[in-house]
């Protein structure tokens, strides 16, 4: 008998997945506005620059987070990008102050100064040492305090070029002189002054010999003043001449031992204070000014010579060959549009004329037209 077939194998059940491990919950951020995203690469980011100092990564995917709305945080990658507050411009309008406010900002000041003047007036203290560490300390504030030392001394009459104008500051400092006081505080328009008088030295009496020479210079001064004056009125009256006929201005006055420049003057731009008075060039071209009629100078008219003219040092006379005025743009483009409004006036004029004209000798009257129709016919 045949062997039976055996029985096929049944087929073993395929085994189930494994099931996914559970994703484990995200870590909740900090509360800051920034959270670190996931990197999807496990590459090894770039190490940091020490030479840009800042931080320098290769790019890589990340994954988009939404993330929470928390207030920003500014992140700085330098230390020396941090700048000082009181000099980081906030970009808001300046403030205006009231009354109230300036009186208490101003009382505060002086409260500074006073106690400033506390120590100064301690025994042994340096008024430099205190009064630079004030302007130091208070520099960051931009308070304005400033701090100068006049080395060399100076009379009333003569003051030095920062305090010349001020004539307050100056008779409260040749006041101290006269007092027990070595230093007061002065209140003027400007601000609030700290003054401290270092020394007074008394005027030296002069000698009969030095009063005597000041005398003689002086006198020696005046009168070659007047012989400079007195030979140019003589030399105007030959030069006067000489414009008028016969040589050039410039050939007689070198004739006549003078020295001559000539100046193409303009008030913007004046010759050099070295070489010429600028005030008197200037009288002379343009003329004075006064509150009475007698002290009003008129200007010297173009081909003529001025008056005589004496500084401190020196006698000149001025020689005005022409005068022209610079024409300006705005008044050229005024006048260029009056023109053109005038001549178009003026052609309108005219075609109205014409055209008038013209009418009447037609005369279209209706007596007339009726006449020609039938002359026509």
């Amino acid at each position: 008998p045949a062997p039976e077939p055996a029985p096929e194998p049944a087929p073993e059940p395929a085994p189930e997945p494994a099931p996914e491990p559970a994703p484990e919950p995200a870590p909740e951020p900090a509360n800051n506005g920034c959270q670190e995203e996931k990197l999807e690469s496990e590459e090894e980011t770039q190490p940091e620059s020490t030479e840009e100092k800042e931080i320098l990564s290769t790019p890589q995917k990340v994954e988009e987070k939404e993330l929470p709305s928390t207030p920003e945080t500014t992140i700085v990658s330098d230390p020396e990008e941090v700048k000082d507050p009181a000099q980081v411009s906030t970009g808001e309008e300046t403030k205006v102050l009231s009354v109230e406010e300036k009186q208490t900002l101003r009382n505060e000041f002086l409260n500074t100064l006073t106690n400033f003047k506390k120590e100064i007036d301690a025994e042994g203290a340096d008024f430099a040492t205190i009064a630079i560490r004030y302007v130091q300390s208070s520099g960051e504030q931009n308070s304005g305090i400033v701090y100068e030392k006049f080395e060399d001394p100076f009379a009333q009459d003569n003051p030095p070029e920062e305090i010349k104008d001020n004539s307050r500051i100056i008779r409260e400092l040749f006041e101290i002189n006269n007092s027990a006081q070595k230093a007061v505080i002065v209140d003027t328009e400007e601000g609030l002054w700290f003054i401290n008088l270092i020394e007074t030295i008394d005027s030296k009496q002069m000698t009969a010999e030095e009063a005597d020479q000041i005398v003689k210079d002086n006198l020696i001064e005046k009168k070659a003043l007047e012989n400079i004056k007195t030979k140019l009125e003589e030399s105007k009256a030959e030069l006067t001449k000489s414009t008028q006929d016969g040589p050039t201005f410039k050939a007689a006055a070198e004739k006549l031992g003078h020295s001559v420049k000539r100046y193409s003057y303009n008030m913007k731009s004046p010759p050099p204070s070295s070489e010429i008075d600028n005030r008197l060039l200037r009288e002379t071209v343009l003329g004075t000014f006064g509150t009475a009629a007698s002290e009003e100078e008129h200007a010297t008219p173009a081909g003529q010579l001025s008056k005589v003219l004496t500084d401190d040092e020196n006698g000149i006379l001025i020689y005005l060959a022409e005068k022209r005025i610079k024409p300006n743009p705005a008044e050229l483009e005024i006048k260029k549009g009056i023109k053109s409004r005038i001549r178009r006036e003026t052609i309108d004029l005219l075609f109205q004329s014409w055209l008038t004209k013209a009418r009447k000798e037609a005369d279209p009257t209706p007596e007339n037209i009726f006449t020609a129709k039938q002359q026509a016919q």
